[in-house]
């Protein structure tokens, strides 16, 4: 079974969410509802630990409708000073979670 990491079928891989559809037929999946269906599947073979990606994400669903939103929370909360580096990176970031986890 894919959950277990057995079956390579990219159908069942435990890597992906099934495809979903908006009303105009576009490719498109809703962030909080994406990361609601997540799961951790263990792999003897996995090299980084600890394993943080989806309690991040979890938290971020917890407070905010995208990485994005989050992000944009972050900036204004921290009162970073415009045009350091880290607003730049951490808008890049969420752009690219977002993006991965929306689209497909």
């Amino acid at each position: 079974e894919a959950i277990y990491g057995e079956d390579q079928s990219a159908a069942d891989d435990v890597r992906t969410l099934a495809v979903q559809f908006g009303a105009d037929g576009r490719r498109s999946r809703n962030f909080r509802g994406s990361v609601a269906e997540m799961i951790e599947v263990d792999f003897s073979d996995f090299p980084f630990e600890p394993r943080t990606c989806l309690d991040y994400l979890k938290a971020v669903a917890s407070t905010a409708e995208s990485c994005l939103s989050q992000h944009a929370q972050w900036v204004h909360q921290a009162k970073i000073p415009d045009g350091d580096r880290a607003i730049y990176e951490d808008d890049i970031l969420s752009r690219i979670v977002d993006l991965a986890i929306n689209y497909d």
